[in-house]
């Protein structure tokens, strides 16, 4: 099959299993924390039959979503998602206005165009009159080779071509029936065919080339999964494993969409401070598997010069500079144990802090990149008419050169209410209420309670209006060269 097609596994003999079940070098599965429900987020994935994983970036969506299909029963084919179009083709398929909606009813026609591609490949487990029902439905609809499994990114991807002008509004023009028809035909054929799990990822690739429209496209594949719990259009035998940024949520309620929140099929990803600790020191083990401490990576000194276990102090110095998301930590433990591997030898306490203060600054950029897309993406609201020219990626880098200059102004790295009003009142109107909180979201503000900086724990957690101590991160904070308001913090969850 085409690699453009994406990948579907026939069975789960090892050769054809797409890395899921083969020996692999991806780490040793470290479980984030507690879910909602109190079960590890794994397991509780794995019990959802259709998935939406929710979680900032470099929080672990895709990894979760391997874990995920993992576990799936051996009958069970997987839809491996190609690589993601490009932002032209996502583009030719938008209406010239927000609309969540529209984009709902397009994951839709992509599933049940993928699916139909799917029964196709197998209908010699249909009977004679069934073949000719899906045969019907495939000669009406724009589909391409009929000989192939297309995920629903290649539907997308064909369907797109095929327009003529950008607006999306051809997709369905004169098909309406067409593809109601198709829907109907695909819930009557998915109990006679093999069950199929079709994974949506990779939605963030290119996000910040347009982030309002890319919010869009997440927040409708998020709207029909988690109606389908109502709906239920989805067959049985068909599962939807997908993952989607943190802010998505947020375009979604900012959008005149229900809170989502409570949906069986949302699980977001939270790594508690005892999972990231953990994190760490599982990717100091040796090449060959053996477990390392913290004494083995940095040399334990105290303030009298005598060797001392202080591994928590070091791994809370550690964590402070992250945003909490095991990305952080993946890009903190390399760089030290490359630092430790070059010396040759236990890092000192000033290499230790080099090498974390060298490392925030590249998390602070990502933070900074993610935080000015998620800004673009809130602050325009349904109805309204697009603006390409303003979500450009140089007024994206204006913007971001923006907020680190005016935080740099702020001098220290704790503020009140009034000195952040003063802070944005140089940003336009259409982002001033949005900034405070996105940084927030993104953990790179905290609310201060003496020397406790506490971070947003999900994405429905808000700053609010009552707070009277905010801090900024201390990736941000040391870049920005503000003067520390206490000598040590610890970091923690609201």
């Amino acid at each position: 099959m085409d690699s453009t097609h994406g990948h579907v596994r026939p069975d789960r003999r090892a050769d054809e299993m797409s890395g899921i079940d083969e020996p692999s070098d991806e780490p040793v599965w470290v479980e984030p924390g507690p879910s909602r429900a109190g079960a590890d987020i794994r397991g509780s994935s794995a019990q959802v039959h259709n998935l939406v994983v929710v979680g900032a970036a470099c929080s672990g969506k895709s990894r979760l979503l391997s874990e995920v299909a993992s576990r799936v029963p051996s009958e069970w084919q997987l839809m491996q998602p190609p690589s993601t179009p490009r932002t032209d083709v996502w583009r030719r398929l938008s209406r010239p206005t927000i609309d969540v909606s529209h984009w709902e009813n397009v994951w839709r026609i992509l599933i049940v165009g993928s699916y139909l591609s799917f029964a196709n490949v197998h209908q010699h487990l249909l009977d004679e009159e069934d073949r000719q029902r899906l045969r019907s439905v495939m000669t009406t609809l724009p589909l391409g080779d009929p000989h192939s499994v297309r995920h629903p990114y290649t539907v997308m991807t064909e369907l797109s071509s095929g327009l003529r002008s950008a607006s999306g509004s051809e997709l369905t023009n004169g098909k309406e029936a067409d593809w109601l028809r198709a829907e109907r035909v695909t819930g009557d054929l998915a109990p006679l065919l093999p069950p199929v799990v079709i994974i949506i990822d990779h939605l963030d690739n290119y996000f910040d080339n347009h982030p309002s429209e890319m919010a869009e496209v997440q927040g409708g594949l998020v709207a029909l999964i988690a109606h389908n719990d109502r709906q239920r259009w989805i067959p049985r035998n068909v599962r939807l494993l997908a993952a989607v940024r943190r802010s998505t949520l947020d375009f979604l309620r900012k959008n005149g969409v229900p809170n989502l929140s409570t949906a069986a099929c949302i699980k977001e990803i939270v790594w508690d401070l005892g999972s990231l600790e953990r994190l760490f020191l599982q990717r100091l083990r040796g090449s060959d598997g053996r477990p390392r401490t913290m004494r083995w990576l940095v040399r334990p000194v105290g303030q009298d010069g005598q060797v001392r276990s202080s591994a928590q102090r070091r791994i809370d110095q550690l964590l402070q500079h992250t945003s909490l998301v095991a990305g952080d930590v993946d890009k903190l433990a390399g760089v030290l144990c490359e630092k430790r591997d070059f010396v040759g030898r236990q890092l000192t306490a000033d290499e230790f802090e080099e090498g974390i203060s060298s490392t925030a600054i590249d998390i602070l950029n990502a933070l900074a990149h993610n935080t000015v897309s998620d800004l673009r993406s809130l602050s325009v609201s349904r109805g309204f008419a697009r603006q390409p020219s303003v979500e450009t990626n140089d007024e994206q880098d204006q913007l971001r050169r923006q907020l680190i200059t005016s935080i740099s102004a702020m001098d220290k790295d704790t503020f009140t209410p009034s000195e952040a009003a003063r802070m944005l009142e140089a940003f336009p109107d259409s982002l001033r209420f949005l900034i405070l909180e996105a940084l927030w979201r993104s953990r790179l503000v905290a609310r201060v309670e003496g020397n406790r900086w506490l971070y947003s724990r999900t994405y429905s957690d808000r700053l609010g209006p009552a707070w009277t101590l905010a801090g900024w991160n201390p990736v941000l904070a040391e870049e920005c060269k503000l003067t520390p308001t206490w000598e040590e913090i610890s970091v923690g969850y609201v």
